[in-house]
Protein backbone atom coordinates (compact mmCIF):
# COMPACT_ATOMS: atom_id res chain seq x y z
CA UNK A 1 0.00 0.00 0.00
CA UNK A 2 0.95 3.24 -0.86
CA UNK A 3 0.15 6.57 0.04
CA UNK A 4 1.83 8.74 -2.56
CA UNK A 5 2.18 12.28 -3.76
CA UNK A 6 2.26 11.84 -7.53
CA UNK A 7 1.71 9.29 -9.50
CA UNK A 8 4.44 6.77 -10.49
CA UNK A 9 4.83 6.74 -14.26
CA UNK A 10 3.57 10.44 -14.70
CA UNK A 11 6.12 12.94 -15.69
CA UNK A 12 7.47 14.56 -12.82
CA UNK A 13 5.68 12.12 -10.76
CA UNK A 14 8.14 9.83 -7.82
CA UNK A 15 8.23 6.18 -8.56
CA UNK A 16 6.24 3.88 -5.78
CA UNK A 17 7.79 0.92 -4.74
CA UNK A 18 4.44 -0.84 -5.50
CA UNK A 19 4.12 0.77 -9.39
CA UNK A 20 6.44 -2.38 -10.32
CA UNK A 21 3.96 -4.50 -9.39
CA UNK A 22 0.67 -2.78 -11.24
CA UNK A 23 2.56 -3.89 -14.97
CA UNK A 24 3.78 -7.50 -13.57
CA UNK A 25 0.84 -9.90 -13.22
CA UNK A 26 2.69 -12.10 -11.71
CA UNK A 27 3.35 -9.82 -9.22
CA UNK A 28 -0.59 -8.46 -8.93
CA UNK A 29 -2.72 -8.87 -6.20
CA UNK A 30 -6.20 -10.63 -7.20
CA UNK A 31 -8.13 -7.56 -6.38
CA UNK A 32 -7.07 -4.06 -6.62
CA UNK A 33 -8.59 -1.06 -4.47
CA UNK A 34 -7.21 2.58 -5.47
CA UNK A 35 -8.29 5.00 -2.45
CA UNK A 36 -8.45 8.85 -3.93
CA UNK A 37 -8.66 12.01 -1.19
CA UNK A 38 -7.29 13.80 1.92
CA UNK A 39 -6.14 13.09 5.09
CA UNK A 40 -9.27 11.19 5.94
CA UNK A 41 -8.25 8.39 3.40
CA UNK A 42 -4.31 8.81 3.71
CA UNK A 43 -4.97 8.00 7.12
CA UNK A 44 -7.06 5.08 6.50
CA UNK A 45 -4.44 3.50 3.83
CA UNK A 46 -2.06 4.27 6.66
CA UNK A 47 -3.56 2.36 9.24
CA UNK A 48 -5.11 -0.61 7.27
CA UNK A 49 -3.52 -3.78 7.83
CA UNK A 50 -4.59 -6.55 5.39
CA UNK A 51 -4.43 -10.17 6.32
CA UNK A 52 -1.50 -11.98 5.01
CA UNK A 53 -3.26 -14.23 2.42
CA UNK A 54 -5.07 -11.00 1.40
CA UNK A 55 -6.56 -11.59 -2.67
CA UNK A 56 -6.43 -8.09 -2.75
CA UNK A 57 -4.48 -5.05 -2.45
CA UNK A 58 -5.02 -1.13 -1.52
CA UNK A 59 -2.92 1.41 -2.86
CA UNK A 60 -4.07 5.34 -1.83
CA UNK A 61 -3.49 8.45 -3.79
CA UNK A 62 -4.43 10.93 -0.79
CA UNK A 63 -2.92 13.84 0.55
CA UNK A 64 -2.24 15.22 4.04
CA UNK A 65 -3.94 18.98 3.83
CA UNK A 66 -5.59 19.16 0.89
CA UNK A 67 -9.19 19.56 0.32
CA UNK A 68 -11.03 19.28 -3.38
CA UNK A 69 -12.79 22.50 -2.35
CA UNK A 70 -12.07 24.80 -4.91
CA UNK A 71 -10.92 28.22 -2.63
CA UNK A 72 -9.36 28.86 0.89
CA UNK A 73 -10.54 27.17 3.73
CA UNK A 74 -11.69 29.16 6.04
CA UNK A 75 -11.40 28.89 9.98
CA UNK A 76 -13.41 30.33 12.11
CA UNK A 77 -10.63 31.36 14.54
CA UNK A 78 -7.96 32.14 12.35
CA UNK A 79 -7.08 35.41 11.25
CA UNK A 80 -6.91 35.04 8.10
CA UNK A 81 -7.86 32.30 5.22
CA UNK A 82 -6.01 29.03 5.37
CA UNK A 83 -3.31 29.05 2.38
CA UNK A 84 -3.69 26.55 -0.25
CA UNK A 85 -0.56 24.22 0.05
CA UNK A 86 1.16 24.20 -4.20
CA UNK A 87 0.87 20.56 -4.08
CA UNK A 88 -2.71 20.83 -3.21
CA UNK A 89 -3.80 22.91 -6.92
CA UNK A 90 -5.33 20.95 -8.91
CA UNK A 91 -4.18 17.23 -7.47
CA UNK A 92 -7.56 15.80 -7.99
CA UNK A 93 -6.47 15.80 -11.92
CA UNK A 94 -3.62 13.64 -11.48
CA UNK A 95 -6.39 10.69 -10.31
CA UNK A 96 -7.23 9.91 -13.73
CA UNK A 97 -3.35 9.27 -14.63
CA UNK A 98 -2.85 7.32 -11.43
CA UNK A 99 -6.15 4.99 -12.23
CA UNK A 100 -4.95 4.33 -15.84
CA UNK A 101 -1.67 3.11 -14.82
CA UNK A 102 -2.53 1.34 -12.05
CA UNK A 103 -5.36 -0.28 -13.84
CA UNK A 104 -7.75 -0.55 -10.24
CA UNK A 105 -10.54 -3.08 -9.81
CA UNK A 106 -12.58 -0.37 -8.11
CA UNK A 107 -11.67 3.44 -6.97
CA UNK A 108 -12.96 4.59 -3.89
CA UNK A 109 -13.20 8.57 -3.29
CA UNK A 110 -13.11 9.35 0.82
CA UNK A 111 -13.07 12.80 1.50
CA UNK A 112 -12.84 14.57 5.37
CA UNK A 113 -12.86 17.44 7.55
CA UNK A 114 -11.82 20.09 4.66
CA UNK A 115 -14.76 19.88 2.58
CA UNK A 116 -17.45 20.56 5.71
CA UNK A 117 -15.34 24.18 6.66
CA UNK A 118 -16.55 27.52 4.92
CA UNK A 119 -14.45 28.42 2.10
CA UNK A 120 -13.51 31.43 0.27
CA UNK A 121 -13.69 31.25 -3.59
CA UNK A 122 -12.98 33.68 -5.92
CA UNK A 123 -13.58 36.75 -3.12
CA UNK A 124 -16.85 35.21 -1.83
CA UNK A 125 -17.39 33.48 1.80
CA UNK A 126 -19.09 30.04 1.14
CA UNK A 127 -20.52 29.21 4.32
CA UNK A 128 -21.26 25.38 5.47
CA UNK A 129 -24.40 24.17 4.74
CA UNK A 130 -25.57 27.08 3.46
CA UNK A 131 -27.47 26.46 -0.09
CA UNK A 132 -24.10 28.22 -1.99
CA UNK A 133 -22.11 25.36 0.00
CA UNK A 134 -24.11 22.64 -1.25
CA UNK A 135 -24.03 23.72 -4.66
CA UNK A 136 -20.27 23.98 -4.55
CA UNK A 137 -19.86 20.73 -2.80
CA UNK A 138 -22.12 18.77 -4.80
CA UNK A 139 -20.33 19.94 -7.91
CA UNK A 140 -16.74 19.24 -6.54
CA UNK A 141 -17.89 15.79 -5.38
CA UNK A 142 -19.13 14.98 -8.63
CA UNK A 143 -16.35 16.38 -10.30
CA UNK A 144 -14.33 14.35 -7.79
CA UNK A 145 -16.47 10.83 -8.90
CA UNK A 146 -15.75 11.64 -12.53
CA UNK A 147 -12.07 12.30 -11.86
CA UNK A 148 -11.94 9.13 -10.50
CA UNK A 149 -13.83 6.92 -13.40
CA UNK A 150 -11.31 7.23 -15.74
CA UNK A 151 -11.49 3.12 -16.11
CA UNK A 152 -14.01 0.13 -16.29
CA UNK A 153 -13.42 -0.07 -12.81
CA UNK A 154 -16.71 1.14 -10.36
CA UNK A 155 -16.05 4.56 -8.11
CA UNK A 156 -17.51 4.46 -4.59
CA UNK A 157 -17.90 7.45 -2.89
CA UNK A 158 -17.49 7.25 0.75
CA UNK A 159 -19.41 9.46 3.45
CA UNK A 160 -17.33 11.87 5.72
CA UNK A 161 -16.31 9.99 8.83
CA UNK A 162 -17.75 10.97 12.09
CA UNK A 163 -14.57 13.10 13.64
CA UNK A 164 -14.90 14.40 17.36
CA UNK A 165 -14.12 17.54 18.10
CA UNK A 166 -10.48 17.69 19.97
CA UNK A 167 -10.86 20.16 23.09
CA UNK A 168 -9.78 23.69 21.38
CA UNK A 169 -10.57 22.96 18.15
CA UNK A 170 -12.04 24.75 15.46
CA UNK A 171 -14.73 22.26 14.80
CA UNK A 172 -16.61 22.37 17.76
CA UNK A 173 -20.37 22.63 18.04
Amino acid sequence: RTTDSSPPGVPNGSASPDAAAASDPAKRAEHRVLLFGDSAAYTLAEQLELPPNATWDVQAFAKLGCPITPGLTLDIDAPRPRPVDAECIDWVQLWPQYAQILEPDIVVVMVGAWEVFDHRIDGVDVRFNSPAWRSVTRATLSGAVAAAATTEAPVVLLDVPCMRAAEGSVARG
